[in-house]
């Protein structure tokens, strides 16, 4: 691991922590995913878009589309424009979605 080479002067650096604490945080959050994957219990339409972005990654090295294909597994298909912060039915839709997805895993 490229983190634990680095001198003990990097480390201490802000820059160095900032890296330590990303490479922290992206372990944290990839651990739900890995544990399902592990366990068998994934998803099927997370496993085939995970598939498909693999695919195109290793075998066809299109990396633009295996973002496209990350962000449609992502966001999926939304109707509504990026950026745009308020509608009138947000804070009912917001609210329904917080009592569906509760757990970190679900999120």
């Amino acid at each position: 691991m490229e983190l634990n080479r680095r001198d003990d002067e990097e480390k201490k650096s802000p820059e160095g922590k900032l890296q330590a604490s990303i490479h922290k945080q992206t372990v944290m959050n990839l651990r739900p995913l890995l544990n399902s994957l592990e366990n068998h219990s994934c998803n099927n339409d997370i496993r085939h878009h995970l598939t498909n972005i693999c695919r195109l990654l290793i075998i066809e090295r299109n990396y633009i589309l295996a973002n496209n294909a990350y962000m449609t597994m992502a966001i999926g298909n939304a109707p509504w424009p990026v950026g745009v912060t308020r509608y009138p039915s947000t804070p009912r839709f917001c609210e329904s979605l917080r009592i569906k997805y509760r757990s970190r895993t679900q999120r």
